[in-house]
């Protein structure tokens, strides 16, 4: 008699384990995925030709299909040139026996200047 009972809890598990998956949205595919990725590119492609200028590392990213990481190396080995540059004030070297700081400013692009650059 205890296998019939495990059995029973057994499909009233799995019953429960298909109710909960029915609600579920099903997964994106891949080509969904790229089209909407796509999509808001270009729509922020467009955003960017009203003001030609884009704000921090992650946008410039957006616009260029990079990371944020990939945008910060590239800016740091000059890649860039002048698109894309740091915005704001120097900041102050550190006095004697002080640590560095590190330089928080955030990046600016030029739009016009990026897409020359990656050929957009």
């Amino acid at each position: 008699m205890p296998s019939l009972a495990i059995a029973e809890n057994a499909l009233a598990s799995n019953a429960q384990h298909k109710a909960k998956n029915r609600n579920k949205p099903k997964k994106k595919t891949r080509k969904q995925l790229a089209a909407k990725r796509k999509a808001r590119l270009e729509r922020q492609l467009q955003q960017s030709e009203e003001t030609n200028l884009v704000w921090g590392a992650p946008a410039i990213g957006r616009l260029i299909n990079l990371s944020q990481q990939q945008v910060y190396h590239l800016f740091r080995k000059g890649w860039f040139g002048d698109a894309v540059r740091k915005f704001g004030p120097e900041p102050e070297p550190p006095k004697e026996g002080e640590p560095d700081k590190p330089d928080k400013r955030p990046l600016r692009a030029e739009v016009a200047k990026l897409r020359a650059l990656v050929g957009a």
